[in-house]
């Protein structure tokens, strides 16, 4: 007559060669619970110890944090001969109004958007309009035709709905 070998067998083993009796005493006996997601504390992390040693290095940052850092950083410009130290942002900031002064509608719907997030541009003032002039503006627009001008008078009308825009006009009625 052979004996089953029950003393060198896994306890998974022995578990699926028992009688349900014998399984519940077998589990009743066990120092720990067996089932889904119930690994032997063997298996298990010890207390302090993670799966992942090295942890999360400490240079990692959210985007905003580093792209923050990213635009203070300084840097040494030449402009008109002259070296100047700026920072990133607002040599950004530069590149965009003097793209959007040279006739980039897109920079200029960019700085408008700016304007309206950073609160600086009014939409819906009841006081009175803004006139814009062509003293006022950076550029010289003697160079632009009538037609040109008037064009550019309408995108401004609309980009900025509560400021009038003129062009400055010597005594004939004709544009300078």
């Amino acid at each position: 007559m052979k004996r089953k070998k029950t003393q060198n067998l896994g306890v998974k083993q022995r578990l699926k060669n028992s009688s349900p009796v014998e399984r519940e005493d077998l589990i009743s006996g066990l120092p720990y619970s067996i089932g889904y997601a119930k690994p032997p504390p063997s298996g298990q992390f010890k207390p302090g110890q993670s799966g992942n040693r090295r942890g999360r290095s400490k240079g990692c940052g959210d985007l905003g944090k580093l792209l923050e850092d990213e635009l203070n950083v300084t840097v040494e410009v030449a402009e008109g001969g002259r070296r100047h130290k700026l920072s990133k942002a607002q040599i950004s900031v530069r590149q965009l109004a003097n793209k959007s002064a040279g006739g980039d509608l897109r920079a200029f719907q960019a700085a408008v958007d700016v304007l309206r997030k950073t609160g600086r541009l009014r939409e819906n003032s009841n006081g009175p309009a803004a006139v814009v002039t062509a003293a006022d503006l950076p550029f010289d627009l003697s160079r632009l035709s009538d037609e040109e001008l008037s064009q550019l008078e309408s995108i401004l009308s609309k980009a900025l709905p509560n400021s009038a825009v003129t062009a400055d006009t010597n005594e004939g009625g004709e544009r300078q």
